[in-house]
């Protein structure tokens, strides 16, 4: 067991999916934005995936999954090798709402962190709120780390787990969906200074749609609400004014 598979794991729990099909065969997939998450799975998981797990396997590289219609991009796969080796390191076939982190990730520090890096990327989300103790707050200052699943025993193993680490995370409220066909959101965040600086510096961040948030919050002191992976790029490359995204009040008579 190492650390890029106990990333690769925490990416497939969070994002990923193994499901029996009516002809008996089992699809693994494992999906994401088409042009948030991109950059995310060519730079890292699509080549681990194959170099640990599909090549060792099945002597071939995974496929890749793209869905312009439906803005998703990832892997798939019908081998029985790979959903045998998936089963074996803890992901469960079918639903996803009884998640939880596999023994041998718990056991071992290292791979714990791998494996909450890994579920950060794909099921996690960095935003930012106004500093309302400021008169007429304009900016985006304070960071939030959330993450959320329809599984509340994989977030009660979350906070567990990141409680032994050294964390002060709290778990919030679950968000009730509106809709029939939805689920429960359960939820835990880091809110303070202190484990906001933890996390960065211990655990980090590899998906792009994250760090580049970060980067910017690290250089401006906050971050514009929406912007896009494209557009964070543009105002690190100094090709966009980060301020053009606060339009300035019209008082023309």
């Amino acid at each position: 067991m190492e650390e890029d598979i106990a990333e690769i794991i925490g990416n497939v729990v969070g994002d990923g999916s193994l499901v029996k099909m009516n002809d008996g065969k089992i699809r693994f997939q494992l999906r994401g934005h088409l042009l948030e998450d991109k950059d995310h799975y060519d730079n890292f998981i699509v080549p681990t995936f194959n170099q640990k797990i599909a090549m060792p396997l099945t002597g071939r590289n995974v496929g890749i999954l793209k869905y312009t219609k439906r803005n998703s991009y990832g892997i798939g796969s019908e081998s029985k090798s790979i959903a045998k080796f998936l089963r074996d390191l803890g992901i469960s076939l079918g639903t996803k709402r009884e998640l939880s982190i596999p023994d041998w990730i718990k056991s071992d520090k290292k791979l714990s962190i791998a494996f909450l890096r890994g579920l950060m990327d794909t099921d996690g989300s960095v935003y930012f709120n106004k500093r309302y103790t400021e008169i007429n707050p304009k900016f985006q200052k304070v960071i939030r780390i959330e993450l959320g699943s329809t599984s509340g025993r994989l977030i009660q193993d979350v906070y567990t787990l990141m409680r032994s680490l050294g964390f002060k995370t709290e778990l919030i409220k679950p968000y009730e969906k509106k809709k029939v066909n939805e689920r429960t959101l359960f939820r835990i965040r880091i809110g303070n200074k202190r484990d906001i600086e933890k996390w960065i510096s211990e655990i980090g961040f590899r998906n792009p749609k994250h760090s580049t948030k970060v980067e910017l919050w690290k250089i401006y002191g906050f971050c514009p609400p929406k912007t896009t992976l494209s557009q964070r790029r543009q105002i690190l490359a100094g090709k966009l004014e980060i301020h053009s995204f606060y339009k300035e009040p019209d008082n023309t008579p």
